[in-house]
Parts: structure tokens; C-alpha cells; sequence
């Protein structure tokens, strides 16, 4: 935790020293560097990595709508196969476009791009790193590969952009970073780690005295990795709404003006999002959220009559009861049709519910039983089945232990039943003689005690 500061800008230094003067202060007056705003220089060129995502596309428009002089589209196939439509759209508006296939995640292939960057292109002055790929799944079904398959173009190709350029004299290196490092993500381990270095990398240029920014993007509409309609009815229901690529743009040129080390743009429904945990988050204790999220009022009225259903139903009857509703919710939230049937014994993620589904999902139960569950919940219950059994268990307690009580006794009287009778039945099987001997040996055991 630092001491108590002031900061003054550099404009202000004047004012810094007149307010310590004047005794104002408590702690330390600090006096931060004006970072000057980043232009677009119609002599210079501008790295985008990643280029044939829709992100990168839109953002080699934008540097062409700003004057720049050249882009410089990195992928691992070449743009002009990919999009040869837009390279002419970028090229007739004055801006020369040079393609170059190279995989970010390969050292030596980043090398060879960047010396046909340094023999062939105008002076570079920008990079965009907007490389990356997806890879999601629950952290337990992570392995190593999967890591690996995410970091590599987006982590390791920063780092070894950072290293090709660092004797440079760039204005602007900026990683396309994600709200996934800032407030996770759902099945989003591998990206939210490899974005977190993003981050830290930026903040360690800045302190070497080399520009980078870190931009915190929540997902887009339109283009980008999220541009499709299930994500995005899934990022609703997290409290996450999509990016007006117009909007973003607009924003990301406010970013170049203010020039700070790290910047986090999304659009959020913070109450939805605090709703997903049940609690506010420390990292949102100071926004103006409130600390009691109440669910859809809809989906409450549903789990209010549901519950009393199933209080007032027969034991045996309620486990089946709860299995039909949790299947007729993952037939809605998955967006499925009415008719399809869930086999209740088969694991949910094999039925295509990702990590954001099953993030709703649990919002619902949690709604159906009246309390907060877990968020292993999924992991440690993976089927219809063993779900709602755990469920009836924790809603009745009590009276699930009488029934397994009852049963053991039940069971117990059946197993004495069933040993007697094959007892009978053994005795029926021997013969005259064998019972006579059998008869005179207890007989004799008898006299002897």
C-alpha cells in the first residue's frame, strides 16, 4: 500500500511546488511526465499482427482513414488471398499495403518479418498486435496444449515483437489486450494469462522508456472473435454487451490521445455481471453497483412456484421432477429445439454447453433452489443426473437422510429375507440322508455345549 500522494502534471509543476510550500499536502507530491498524444504520420508504417481477423481489417481502415502512409498486414496466411477486397478498399483510399505471412508465435518467423519490415516498408513508427487465438474449456479439461495454443501467437509473439523492436523509435506499440485479465472469464484461463502478460508487458516498456499500451477490449460486434450470435446472447446474460466497431474506434483514437499505459474498453452491465458471483467483486466495490442483485423477475416467479412443487411432491418423485426442469433450461439457454431430448447421463459438456452457458445455467439453479451454489458445481456434477441428485440432497436434507435410513433398514430386511430363503432353498436340495446327518450332527454340537 503506498503513502498518501498528490500528482501534479508536468504542465503543473509550478502549483506542485506551491502547494508544498504552503504545507497542503499529506504523504508525497508526486510529478508525473506529460506522455504526448500519438499521431498518424502520413511517412510512416503500421504493424498489424493478426490481420486477418475482422479486427485487424478494421483497424488497417481506420490507420488508412488517419493518413498513415503504409500498413503492414502480418498473418499466417496472406491477407490478399484472405480479403483481396479490402486491400483494395485500404489501397484507394492513398495508403500503401504490404502483406506478409508470418506466424507470430514462431521467433524466427517474426524475425524474417521484420527484416523484410526494415528493408522493404516506409519507417515503422506502430505496432498493433492483435494476434491471438481461442481455445476455451474449464480449467480442470486444460492442458498444456491448450496453453500452448493460445499463448503462443498472442504472449510469445509480443515478447518476441518487443525484442525485434526495442532499439526502434516507435510511437506507439500497442497490445490488443482483454477484459478477460481484468475481470476473468469463464472457460478463459489460457486467454486471460496470456492477455495478463500483455498487460505487464506494456507497463515494462513504459518503464524502460519505450511506448506501450495495453487495451483491455471486451468483445466486439460485428468483427472480432465474439462476432457471432450465440457468444453474443451468452455475453449478455454475463452482463457484457458487444463493441460498436464504430464506437471502438472512436475510442481506441482517445486512447492514442491520452497515451496510457493500460486502458480497459468494454461495455458492461456491471449489476448483471456482479449478479453472475452472487457478491460484488473487490476489483468493483467502488462503482456504484448495488450489493443485493436481484435475479430476472420472470425466472423468479418460475423457481418460486417450482420449489413449492417440489416440496409438496412425494420423495421419489422429486429427483425426476428436478431432472425435466434442468433439462427443459438447458434446451433454452442453449437455444435448442423444444423437442430435443437431453439424456440425462450425459456429460453436459457433450452437449455443447460452453462456459458462459453453464454460467447461466447455474444462475438459474441457483434461483431454483433459493441459495448461492458453487462455481465447481458444474465440475464436480457433470450429467442431468448427478446434478439433480446433489441438488434434492442439499434442498431436503432432512428428510433425505429418514429415506436413506429407511431404506437401509429396508434393505437390511430384505437381505436377511433373501439369505433365509437361499438357506431354504439349500436345504431343499440335499437329500434324506444328508438332512438325518446334517440333524444328528447339531444334535450332538447340542449335547456337548
Amino acid at each position: 500500500q503506498p503513502l498518501p500522494y498528490t500528482v501534479f502534471k508536468h504542465k503543473d509543476a509550478m502549483e506542485a511546488f506551491r502547494y508544498m510550500a504552503q504545507g497542503k499536502h499529506v504523504g508525497k507530491i508526486l510529478i508525473n511526465p506529460d506522455d504526448p498524444a500519438i499521431e498518424i504520420k502520413q511517412d510512416r508504417s503500421y504493424l498489424i499482427t493478426g490481420a486477418t481477423g475482422g479486427l485487424g481489417m478494421l483497424f488497417a481502415n481506420w490507420f488508412a482513414d488517419q493518413g498513415a502512409g503504409e500498413v503492414i498486414l502480418a498473418a499466417r496466411r496472406d491477407v490478399r488471398d484472405v480479403d483481396p477486397e479490402g486491400v483494395k478498399a485500404i489501397e484507394a483510399k492513398g495508403t500503401r499495403v504490404t502483406t506478409v505471412k508470418a506466424d507470430s508465435g514462431d521467433r524466427e518467423a517474426v524475425s524474417a518479418m521484420m527484416q523484410i519490415v526494415n528493408e522493404s516498408c516506409m519507417p515503422l513508427a506502430g505496432i498493433i498486435h492483435a494476434a491471438g487465438v481461442l481455445a476455451d474449456a474449464f480449467v480442470v479439461n486444460q492442458d498444456m496444449a491448450s496453453f500452448e495454443k493460445v499463448m503462443a501467437p498472442k504472449l510469445a509473439g509480443a515478447w518476441y515483437l518487443h525484442e525485434e523492436t526495442k532499439a526502434m523509435n516507435l510511437d506507439m506499440f500497442v497490445l490488443f489486450s482483454s477484459l478477460s485479465s481484468l475481470l476473468g472469464a469463464p472457460g478463459q484461463a489460457n486467454y486471460a494469462a496470456a492477455n495478463a502478460f500483455l498487460d505487464g508487458l506494456a507497463a515494462y516498456r513504459r518503464g524502460l522508456g519505450l511506448p506501450g499500451i495495453a487495451v483491455n477490449w471486451g468483445p466486439w460486434g460485428e468483427v472480432g472473435m465474439a462476432a457471432n450470435s450465440q457468444v453474443e446472447a451468452n455475453a449478455k446474460a454475463s452482463g457484457v454487451h458487444l463493441i460498436d466497431p464504430e464506437e471502438g474506434l472512436r475510442w481506441f483514437g482517445q486512447v492514442l490521445e491520452g497515451n496510457p499505459v493500460q486502458r480497459g474498453l468494454m461495455v458492461i452491465d456491471w449489476a448483471a455481471l456482479a449478479n453472475m458471483t452472487g457478491s460484488i467483486p473487490p476489483f468493483l466495490s467502488e462503482l456504484d453497483v448495488k450489493a443485493s442483485v436481484g435475479v430476472d423477475a420472470d425466472l423468479q416467479k418460475m423457481a418460486d412456484e417450482f420449489r413449492t412443487a417440489l416440496a409438496d411432491a412425494p420423495i421419489d418423485e422429486r429427483t425426476p421432477m428436478l431432472i425435466d426442469k434442468i433439462c427443459e433450461q438447458i434446451i433454452r439457454v442453449m437455444g435448442l429445439d423444444e423437442g430435443d431430448n437431453i439424456n440425462p447421463n450425459q456429460p453436459l459438456q457433450e452437449l455443447g454447453l460452453d462456459s458462459l452457458m453453464a454460467v447461466e445455467l447455474r444462475n438459474i439453479l441457483c434461483a431454483l433452489i433459493g441459495k448461492q451454489l458453487p462455481a465447481t458445481l458444474m465440475f464436480k456434477y457433470p450429467t442431468v443426473a448427478s446434478l439433480s441428485t446433489f441438488l434434492i440432497q442439499d434442498m431436503f436434507p432432512d428428510e433425505m437422510a429418514d429415506e436413506e435410513e429407511a431404506n437401509a433398514e429396508t434393505e437390511n430386511t430384505e437381505n436377511s429375507a433373501q439369505q433365509e430363503q437361499e438357506e431354504d432353498d439349500q436345504l431343499d436340495d440335499l437329500s434324506d440322508d444328508e438332512l438325518a446327518a446334517m440333524l444328528a450332527a447339531e444334535l450332538g454340537e447340542d449335547d456337548e455345549d
